[in-house]
């Protein structure tokens, strides 16, 4: 190893450094000393561009020796220019030993330069790893003390084990945390019912199942109106679930008990029906008794009985020994009212009748009927039966 001028900038540097700390230009392997002027240049120059010599192919060894004779050469000269002295007793140091030394000393400055240089390049390496580690295991840390993922919280335990103890405690916290509420929501779940999943929600108001909870709490109160099936619960499912899957159905169930609600108007029809048929029967009103009752009835059981059989019908009923006879309603009706069309209804109607018969004996029988009817969307009489109780 010598010590050469930088043929970029001229600093003074080893032949055997990498580049110029100076400029930065490569140097071992680059360059070659000039033999006749020993000034050093890049080898892809070809010739010395201080001398035009060629001497590209001269080898390294020599390009020492001639490195070394060039730092020395005013040593040379002075020596040269003085009268040759008598040879003395005293034996002469080799001619190299010096330069030898000198090269063995340059040669461990450079390898201590070196390895601290390797040392801090390393360190430098191992700083940056570190922070760029410390920097992820924050992300992740963070990333996992905002998921509700258990499997994402574990892999954060899994991947930074040498994470601060503070991260890793807050971690396995959290994770134990969704452990329980895990089972308390699997309980949740098997209980089903509303107490219990209201009362999980109530506890974890931001738990990931909140959606999948409403969702369960709509479905039970959405069975438990249609089982109860009366204004007030549909009613109760539309204040409670504004947004509920069933609201539209709701509505509609409103829409329709409403308009099947018994109206006074409604009782007094039904009313007004039956009290002129059985009127009629009384009379023996042919035409008042077969203005209210439909083409083809039911009658007694019987289907497609026409106007004239309900005529024989109430005939049959005053049999040779009767006198006269009476019906009498006694207002009890039990009305049920179904929409058939807009504006159009049908009623089914139970209610009680008493019937007084008077023989040509002076013997007067009371009986006592229920009356099981329906009245069709034309307002006519479509059904009756007559059952006798027993009393």
């Amino acid at each position: 190893m010598a010590i050469i001028r930088c043929p970029e900038c001229g600093h003074s540097i080893s032949d055997k450094a990498p580049t110029c700390p100076n400029c930065g230009v490569e140097i071992a392997g680059k360059i070659t000393v000039c033999p006749d002027c020993g000034n050093a240049y890049f080898k892809e120059d070809g010739a010395c561009p201080h001398c035009k010599n060629h001497s590209s192919d001269i080898d390294e060894e020599e390009n020492e020796q001639i490195i070394v004779s060039h730092d020395n050469h005013e040593d040379k000269d002075v020596s040269q220019s003085s009268p040759i002295s008598e040879p003395d007793d005293t034996p002469e140091p080799p001619v190299n030993s010096g330069g030898n030394d000198k090269k063995k000393g340059k040669g461990k400055t450079v390898l201590i330069v070196s390895f601290i240089i390797a040392v801090i390049i390393v360190g430098v390496c191992f700083f940056f790893y570190n922070q760029a580690v410390s920097n992820k295991e924050e992300s992740e840390y963070e990333y996992a003390l905002n998921s509700s993922d258990p499997t994402i919280l574990q892999s954060y335990l899994d991947n930074f084990k040498d994470a601060p103890e503070e991260h890793i405690n807050i971690i396995r916290e959290h994770l134990q945390k969704l452990s329980l509420e895990d089972v308390e929501w699997n309980d949740a779940v098997i209980n089903g019912t509303k107490s219990a999943l209201n009362n999980y929600l109530n506890k974890y108001p931001d738990t990931p199942h909140k959606q999948e909870i409403l969702d369960k709490l709509d479905s039970i109160d959405w069975i438990q109106a249609t089982n109860i099936n009366t204004i007030e619960a549909f009613q109760s499912y539309v204040d409670n679930h504004y947004d509920g899957a069933h609201y539209d159905e709701a509505m509609l169930a409103l829409k329709n008990i409403k308009s099947n609600e018994i109206k006074p108007a409604d009782t007094q029809f039904v009313k007004t029906i039956f009290h002129n048929f059985f009127v009629a029967i009384n009379s023996k009103d042919e035409g008042s008794l077969i203005a209210d009752v439909s083409d083809n009835m039911t009658l007694l059981g019987k289907d497609n009985v026409s106007k004239n059989d309900v005529i024989a019908f109430m005939y049959k009923l005053y049999k040779p020994e009767i006198k006269s006879m009476l019906w009498t309603l006694t207002n009890d009706y039990d009305i049920q009212k179904k929409t058939v069309a807009d504006g159009q209804f049908e009623y089914t109607v139970r209610f009680s009748a008493i019937q007084k018969v008077e023989g040509y004996d002076n013997k007067t029988t009371n009986n006592r009927y229920r009356i099981d009817a329906n009245i069709n969307a034309d307002g006519k009489i479509s059904d009756l039966e007559m059952t006798k109780i027993f009393e």
